[in-house]
């Protein structure tokens, strides 16, 4: 999928998703007589259906389902109301349905289940007006159910029924859920460190009450939450805490808006922003000149599989970007760049394998491939600049062991000798892995929790993007 129709999808379902707001909703009647519309054919539905037109709105915020009916009870969405529609068979049958279903379960006083048939963008209003009416024993239990499924708080609900609804919490319960969360983390002086994962279109900060003990929880959202994501540290007392829900795997916790302390905030990188830094600095043009003249599709069993050019690439980009940010020299950077360049070109197929470091080195030798790297000179050129024994030796310690355990590597660390080579090697090597490990965004396999430095971490959205442009 391109950028371009990947932030389209984005979009879509965004838009969607998006709860409609009442400040959006304008009677369908007064949107006809502006746009100049012939309402018969919904005035004949309404007769029909025994419904009142009074009751259809135009949502000026959703543009793929521009027009709902709502009445205090039911909501259904339209995404035209005009019967020469394709789809206005089903959606008329489908409202007489509801309807019926709607009426049936307020006679039965079966709240959930009409929440549950309710449309998501819609849901929220249907429990605000049907709140009086649900049993004190229900409210919290509903609320968080709404809460968990689309992270309702007080960006949609008031902040009066949202302090009841949990004012309903059973005592039992919540008492239940501190002993499981005080499993789980350690408590300083009746406070733990809570974390949350945010993007450019996520509930701010201030009006938050989903947070998580997991950093990578945190990461995961901060990643996939619009353009700009972040994360954010903070302290919070456990008598805040009101929940601590883990069946979504989330390690959430549920705490009012001002109780977090926040501690630290910790920007993903923007991938816009990302290539600017690299281009103004020149290191594009270096990798540039890396690629075509280090990557070459002969050098590879399968040039185009799993682990061919492609991967090799963005593995080379990543490492120039990772030791940019982490601010190395141009010699260590040239070091990861030449292991970027030849450390899977040993590959014999695409399983998984630690033995083809050893293969890439060997092959390097065979082929007496140049163990240089390129540097750009400030002025749009380039030039070559060639690495000390030492840091050859880096070279070929990382390409070597790239492929084995962190385990593996530490101990090979231990038995090196030289206090150099040492040195660069463990300054180096978890650099690289990470910067291999980045592209497995490719596979849908990359774990945040194996991630070494802070600097990968801020850009995983990053090697998802890189992954759709660069091939």
């Amino acid at each position: 999928m391109s950028g371009v129709k990947k932030a389209g999808h984005d979009w879509v379902v965004k838009s969607v998703n998006t709860p409609v707001t009442k400040s959006e909703m304008v009677p369908y009647l007064e949107y006809a007589k502006e746009n100049e519309l012939d309402t018969s054919e919904v005035q004949s539905f309404c007769e029909s259906e025994r419904i009142q037109i009074e009751h259809f709105y135009h949502l000026k915020e959703h543009v793929f389902s521009p027009f709902c009916y709502w009445d205090k009870q039911l909501f259904q969405s339209f995404a035209a109301l005009d019967q020469g529609f394709l789809s206005w068979d089903i959606m008329a049958n489908s409202f007489s349905g509801r309807l019926k279903k709607v009426q049936q379960l307020m006679k039965e006083k079966n709240y959930e289940s009409l929440l549950m048939m309710t449309e998501t963008i819609g849901q929220h209003l249907v429990f605000e007006t049907i709140y009086e009416e649900i049993p004190v024993s229900e409210r919290y239990e509903l609320f968080m159910d709404m809460h968990v499924t689309h992270d309702y708080g007080i960006d949609v609900f008031p902040i009066e029924l949202v302090r009841d609804a949990i004012s309903h919490q059973k005592k039992s319960e919540r008492n239940r859920a501190i002993k499981r969360l005080k499993e789980r983390v350690d408590v300083q002086d009746g406070k733990i460190t809570v974390y949350r994962g945010m993007g450019n279109e996520s509930t701010s900060v201030e009006k938050a009450m989903s947070w998580t003990i997991s950093e990578k929880v945190a990461y995961f959202f901060a990643n996939r939450l619009g353009k700009e994501g972040r994360v954010v540290q903070g302290i919070v007392d456990v008598e805040h805490i009101i929940d601590y829900i883990t069946r979504r795997n989330e390690d959430e916790v549920i705490i009012l808006p001002g109780n977090v302390v926040i501690t630290e905030a910790e920007e993903m990188v923007s991938t816009e922003t990302e290539i600017r830094s690299l281009e103004e600095s020149g290191l594009i043009t270096e990798y540039q000149s890396m690629r075509d003249y280090f990557i070459k599709s002969e050098y590879y069993e399968s040039p185009y599989g799993v682990h061919g050019v492609g991967h090799v690439r963005r593995v080379l980009l990543h490492c120039i970007s990772l030791a940019n940010a982490i601010g190395l020299s141009e010699q260590e950077r040239g070091i990861l760049m030449l292991s970027a360049c030849y450390h899977d070109i040993g590959r014999k197929h695409d399983e998984a394998c630690e033995y083809h470091g050893e293969w890439s080195l060997e092959k390097m030798r065979d082929l007496d491939l140049d163990t240089f790297f390129i540097v750009q000179d400030g002025d749009g050129g380039v030039y070559p600049e060639y690495l000390t024994a030492e840091e050859m030796e880096a070279v070929e310690f990382i390409i070597r062991y790239h492929c084995k355990s962190d385990e593996d590597g530490v101990n090979a660390m231990n038995d090196i000798q030289d206090p150099t080579v040492k040195k660069l090697v463990q300054k180096l090597f978890p650099i690289f892995k990470d910067a291999d490990a980045l592209d497995r965004v490719r596979i849908s396999d990359l774990n945040l929790n194996f991630l070494r430095t802070k600097e990968s971490r801020q850009r995983v959205k990053f090697a998802e993007d890189v992954l759709l442009f660069l091939q």
